[in-house]
């Protein structure tokens, strides 16, 4: 199965740079930003990193989610 996102080359940048499709099976890691509720870093297997266009729900099943809240 595979992720299908448009993605942002830069964090803070305002508009999507295009689409990615990353394979699931690669995807380590999936955690939403803060400051930025509709967008979601992805970590995978070979150390890359993706900012896609969503939340982390959209791109992972919810029980396979581990939601942990990170005071600062």
């Amino acid at each position: 199965m595979n992720i299908r996102a448009e993605y942002f080359a830069e964090t803070g940048d305002e508009k999507t740079a295009g689409t990615i499709i990353i394979r699931k099976d690669v995807v380590v890691s999936v955690y939403s930003l803060p400051g930025y509720s509709k967008r979601t870093m992805i970590l995978t297997e070979q150390g890359l990193k993706f900012c896609l266009k969503g939340k982390p729900d959209d791109f992972m099943p919810q029980e396979e989610l581990l939601t942990e809240e990170v005071p600062f």
